[in-house]
């Protein structure tokens, strides 16, 4: 998949270094699609659950559930780009540990 640079660059070097930079989110698994921003979470949480062919049929059931109920009511409408981070219903960052 071609990518082009948000922006062009005054040097050649300028440009060498954007793409190492790219090139090494890339291989650490680092790198955002920057397409991922135009699809809905709702969108998203069901085409995650489509792609998933081998769960039973109650645990579709399940996640159908669990996000109709307790994701789509918040985020639903949200653009995946707005999903960075994540947060507890506190707002509190989920780097904390559970207990």
């Amino acid at each position: 998949m071609d990518r082009t640079a948000p922006n062009t660059f005054a040097t050649k070097k300028e440009a060498e270094i954007w793409l190492t930079k790219k090139e090494a989110e890339l291989l650490a698994g680092d790198w955002l699609n920057p397409d991922l921003g135009k699809v809905s979470f709702k969108e998203y949480g069901s085409t995650w659950i489509d792609e998933r062919p081998g769960l039973r049929p109650k645990t579709v059931q399940l996640y159908e559930g669990l996000l109709r109920i307790h994701l789509l009511p918040t985020f639903g409408n949200c653009a995946m780009s707005e999903s960075r981070s994540p947060t507890s219903a506190n707002g509190a960052s989920s780097s904390s540990t559970m207990a």
